[in-house]
Order: C-alpha cells, then structure tokens, then sequence
C-alpha cells in the first residue's frame, strides 16, 4: 500500500474515532431569539465582515476549535451578521450592529438585553472563558 492511501486510511480513521462536529447556526437573529426563548438559552450575535482579517482569523481558529464548538452548540444559540451586506434587510436590532469587527454579543433571548460584548480577535481559551462567566 503506497504511503497517500495509508494517510488517507488514517486520516478517515481519526475523523471515525474523533469524529468533528460542527457549529450549529440559527437562521437569522429572530429565529435565534425564538429558539433561546424555547430552550432557555443565550444568544452568542457573531458581527462580522468579509473584508476584516481578525473576523477570519477567529473564524479559523477560535469559531473552528472544538472545545469552542460543543460550548456553543450545547449552552448557546449561535447566529452570525455580515455587516458588508445590506443591513436593512436584517432582521437585527440596530444597537447590535457594532462600529468595529468582529464583535460577539452574548444576548438575554427573552429581554434582548446585551448580556456582555466581546471586542475583536479571541483566541479560543479566553473565548470559551468568557463564555463560562
């Protein structure tokens, strides 16, 4: 067996064993509150542009990390805005749209109160810690 299909074969089995979940999204923020309400849950808001480097770099490596992920899916609602789109046509309350990117809000679904905000670039442990606050 040639050593590409001994890494193929091993790489498929990590992914089997390890498995790799991926980050649950709600469809846009009124869905996100409805589904907050219903499984008494706060919204993580993830503001974000494709045009800011620090929106990708903690899209690849904090929002990727799996620690991050299970804490996301399991005790929050996530959702995401791309403020390069037309934000009229978003269904997000004016005072989540922030001034700089990227910038998590972390939302009361019943009150729609801003809990707490998180301004630029995370690396993946102090996101899941301030996440556990």
């Amino acid at each position: 067996m040639n050593l590409i299909k001994k890494l193929v074969l091993l790489l498929s089995a990590t992914l089997f064993l390890y498995g790799s979940a991926d980050l649950k999204h709600a469809d846009s923020y009124t869905d996100a509150i409805e589904q907050g309400i219903k499984e008494k849950k706060s919204v993580v808001l993830f503001a974000h542009s494709p045009f800011c480097p620090w929106c990708r770099k903690m899209e690849a490596d904090t929002l990727s990390n799996q620690k991050v992920i299970q804490l996301l899916n399991e005790k929050f609602i996530f959702v995401t805005i791309d403020l390069s789109t037309d934000i009229e046509t978003e269904d997000v309350p004016k005072r989540f749209l922030p001034q700089g990117t990227p910038t998590t809000f972390v939302i009361d679904p019943t009150t729609q109160e801003v809990q707490f905000t998180m301004r630029g670039y995370k690396k993946a442990k102090s996101f899941i810690w301030r996440l556990n606050r």
